[in-house]
């Protein structure tokens, strides 16, 4: 599913699904969360909780939600694909 939004924000049509109320600003949201946490685990060697703790008070939510993002942009291994040329990142 990620690949999916990434694609939508590359071209554009992210911001008209979201205006046109056809994407909730939550999935927006849950892409931002997840593109951070992958981000930190490849340029950090922190542990994963304490990346998760970070971005979840980066974003004013709470750690369940960076957990409930990270499973919905997750597939059916627990891999989330950022497409950033390095391949599947394991975030779940």
């Amino acid at each position: 599913m990620i690949e999916i939004i990434q694609e939508m924000d590359r071209n554009g049509n992210l911001k008209l699904l979201l205006k046109r109320g056809i994407i909730s600003i939550k999935t927006v949201i849950y892409y931002e969360i997840c593109l951070e946490v992958d981000k930190q685990q490849r340029t950090t060697r922190k542990p994963r909780l304490q990346i998760i703790t970070e971005v979840a008070e980066q974003f004013k939510t709470s750690e369940r939600a960076v957990y409930r993002a990270l499973k919905l942009f997750s597939d059916e291994n627990g891999h989330t694909d950022t497409n950033t040329g390095r391949g599947p990142a394991k975030v779940c």
